[in-house]
């Protein structure tokens, strides 16, 4: 078997090795001088022809068709011999701008290089001018220059432009048809309003396009300019009119001047103002205004607000005493029998005898006009050696439950833990309840 050729390997001996099929494999020399081993069967069917050379030299020769092709920008000019570390061939290009780049070649033919890199930047550059224009317009919308999309200060203007040579704007003379032409641009639209024998016609009928197009946001520009200049109140007047009249409202001085009671108040507190903050009237009896609500059941939440001259908070707190029904809970002549009996009983106190909670013990005695006055807590001094024991002694407990044995409110006992490092761990919260439709 020594010395026969197939292809372009030529066998030289047989190295006594075998394949996991069991095989030979035999030595042999390629027609490049480099030397490999393979398979006789391999050798006979042609699935072998060389060292590995012949694949390089048959891509060189399909590359060669390459050469001269353009995609895109690039043009390719050689192989330049260099690979990347996946063994990928680098090409030499030349851009249409002038410039010359090397790229991989399995890139420039799917076309994901297309350039030397100036395409990018030309639409790095477009997007940079986009920006620009969206960054300008925005300004102009900001700064309330914009009516409608129109740059009112252009269309108002009456300067004719350097290179107008007929001295009236979008009035041209057409010399292939010796005639006079009246045009107009509003809106990025183009307007051909007609072409005249005399200039003078032409000039009529620019002004009559100006009147129709231009006024109506000109027009609608300076209401904007009055209602601005109205905002901007007089601080002498302003001041002149709060001393002549010291029992008027934010809302009352809002009215006059004909702007929102937040600009009174800007006003007031950027200019140093003398001004007394006057108080709403916030003392509304629950029964008569369940009866009211009864009566007028049409009536929304701003409306109900507005007639009793309080906030829509106030009337909402009223509302849910109402709907809720927690009063019902609990008689309020007995509430105010027991309050005048225990005139020191504080909120805590009240709410426990009357099984509800503080918060809404405190809406109750405000919705009804309860005669009570808010007592300060007591500073009470606990022991924290024992408060740590019994929170040891009884992990299970929540907080309401140990405020309630040491006669204290959840605050106190809030306070103790964080200011003493007590081991309390929280406990969960109860769940929710879910309601099906």
């Amino acid at each position: 078997m020594t010395a026969k050729k197939y292809n372009k390997l030529t066998i030289i001996k047989d190295t006594g090795k075998r394949t996991k099929s069991g095989n030979a494999l035999y030595e042999c020399q390629c027609d490049c001088g480099n030397i490999c081993e393979t398979t006789l069967a391999k050798l006979r069917s042609g699935h072998t022809k060389s060292c590995g050379c012949l694949i390089k030299e048959t891509a060189n020769e399909k590359f060669e068709k390459y050469v001269g092709i353009q995609k895109n920008r690039l043009t390719l000019i050689s192989d330049t011999g260099k690979r990347t570390s996946a063994g990928q061939r680098i090409v030499l290009c030349k851009c249409d701008c002038g410039n010359t780049c090397e790229v991989v070649f399995a890139k420039f033919n799917s076309g994901h290089s297309k350039s030397c890199g100036c395409l990018a930047l030309e639409k790095k550059k477009e997007k940079h001018e986009e920006g620009r224009a969206e960054k300008a317009t925005k300004t102009l919308q900001d700064k309330k220059i914009l009516i409608d999309g129109t740059n009112v200060a252009v269309i108002n203007s009456n300067k004719i432009r350097s290179n107008n040579t007929t001295g009236n704007t979008g009035v041209t003379f057409d010399n292939s048809r010796k005639k006079w032409v009246a045009q107009l641009v509003f809106q990025d639209r183009h307007y051909t309003l007609g072409r005249f024998t005399k200039k003078e016609d032409a000039i009529k009928a620019r002004i009559e396009a100006e009147e129709k197009y231009f006024k109506p946001v000109i027009e609608k520009s300076k209401e904007r300019d009055r209602m601005s200049r109205k905002a901007k109140l007089d601080m002498n007047e302003l001041q002149e009119y709060i001393n002549e009249n010291p029992d008027k409202s934010a809302k009352d001085i809002a009215e006059h001047f004909e702007v929102s009671a937040t600009a009174i108040h800007y006003h007031i507190k950027k200019y140093n103002l003398s001004y007394k903050k006057k108080k709403r009237i916030t003392s509304i009896d629950q029964r008569e205004f369940e009866d009211f609500v009864k009566t007028n059941s049409t009536l929304s939440i701003n409306e109900l607000a507005e007639f009793y001259n309080v906030t829509v908070g106030a009337i909402q707190e009223h509302l849910n005493i109402m709907h809720k029904k927690t009063s019902s809970k609990i008689n309020i002549d007995e509430l105010q029998k027991y309050i005048t009996n225990n005139p020191e009983s504080s909120l805590d106190e009240l709410s426990r005898h009357f099984n509800i909670s503080s918060r809404r013990m405190r809406s109750i005695t405000k919705a009804y006009n309860i005669d009570y006055k808010r007592k300060n807590p007591n500073p009470l001094k606990l022991n924290v050696d024992e408060l740590r024991a019994f929170i040891i002694e009884n992990p299970d407990l929540n907080r309401q439950d140990i405020a309630k044995d040491f006669n204290v409110s959840v605050g106190t006992i809030d306070n103790y833990i964080k200011k003493y490092d007590l081991p309390y761990k929280p406990k969960p919260g109860r769940k929710k309840k879910t309601f099906r439709n």
